[in-house]
């Protein structure tokens, strides 16, 4: 990821924002990232997360530990950080320990609808940002859909792929 702290640097509207990203992101001709995280800090921390493509999204959950780590490493904030999330506002804490931190995720909402992944039926959440769970007989189908493509347009949003398989008892 990419953190571009706004509170030091000039504002960027919506389109310029989109722009910057799509320039910043490709691996091939640019530095290269997943997304770009606007981050702006007074006395709460906002960000606005933008996939490589330049679409804004509520929430990326391997986007929210970066910016944790960002504000502790760049400015002296509380270890419970407030975290306002463009269109919604989600309180997330970090948890410290000896293996670092840990931070709360909104909690999964079922959407209450199936959606068809090549020949896969799963299950749609919304964790911040829409998800589709399916469960899978063993590892080898985990390349089948792999290769039908991971991220799928579901009623107009981009939607993540999560799948799973059983090992054992206690094991998935």
């Amino acid at each position: 990821f990419i953190i571009i702290d706004l509170s030091s640097a000039e504002y960027y509207t919506t389109e310029q924002r989109r722009e910057l990203v799509q320039k910043l992101c490709p691996r091939a001709t640019s530095v290269g990232a997943d997304g770009v995280i606007f981050v702006e800090y007074s006395n709460k921390l906002y960000w606005e997360y933008y996939n490589s493509d330049g679409t804004c999204v509520e929430m990326c959950g391997n986007g929210l530990r970066c910016v944790v780590q960002w504000a502790l490493d760049n400015y002296n904030v509380n270890k419970e950080v407030d975290l306002e999330i463009e269109n919604s506002y989600i309180k997330s804490t970090a948890i410290f320990d000896d293996d670092g931190f840990h931070v709360s995720m909104p909690y999964p909402i079922y959407r209450h609808k199936k959606l068809t992944v090549s020949s896969y039926v799963g299950d749609c959440y919304k964790v911040g940002v829409p998800h589709v769970v399916i469960g899978v007989d063993d590892e080898l189908e985990f390349e089948d859909i792999t290769l039908a493509g991971m991220h799928f347009i579901a009623n107009a949003e981009l939607t993540n792929t999560n799948m799973y398989y059983k090992v054992d008892d206690n094991t998935y």
